[in-house]
């Protein structure tokens, strides 16, 4: 099922989120940063790996994952998208560790390697297995991407096991 959506923003008030200023953010995002044809593409509804849910997106669309583990590698492809799990929608630490991207040991987990900007984000996962001569766990090469909320760990590299980030 896809359906409309704009990208909510979390903000912090004294190390808890408040829930009146999440709503007004909400409200806010919804009226004023999102292209009006965003979309959300749910993860094993509407494509079974995040790679074909990334392959499928647009500007400004949203790729929503179940939580699971998913043994791919991901290619941002240079484009301008929130990939994120559930914590989005609820901030529920609990979907960080549940939804798991798991590169098997074989290369970057995720790459970013197309001029993807602040505005590609991956939120909200654990980022684990992987194993590359640069970036394990995630790879940037002349990019700058948003990492927010993420767990990175158990990955091996000769440079940067968890991180590794060159010309950004």
């Amino acid at each position: 099922m896809i359906e409309k959506m704009s990208i909510p923003f979390f903000l912090r008030k004294n190390g808890d989120y408040s829930k009146k200023i999440f709503y007004l953010n909400i409200i806010f995002c919804l009226v004023l940063l999102t292209p009006a044809d965003s979309t959300i593409i749910h993860v094993q509804d509407d494509y079974s790996t995040i790679q074909e849910g990334i392959n499928a997106a647009n500007y400004g669309d949203t790729v929503l994952v179940e939580e699971d583990i998913y043994f791919e590698n991901l290619d941002f492809i240079g484009k301008n998208i929130l990939v994120t799990s559930y914590f989005m929608v609820d901030a529920d630490t609990n979907h960080i560790d549940s939804t798991i991207i798991d590169g098997s040991g074989s290369g970057n987990v995720v790459i970013f390697q197309s001029s993807e900007g602040l505005n590609s984000i991956i939120m909200g996962f654990t980022i684990q297995n992987g194993d590359a001569t640069w970036g394990g766990g995630i790879r940037c090469i002349g990019s700058s991407p948003t990492i927010t909320n993420c767990i990175v760990k158990d990955n091996t590299a000769n440079w940067g096991a968890g991180i590794h980030s060159f010309g950004a």
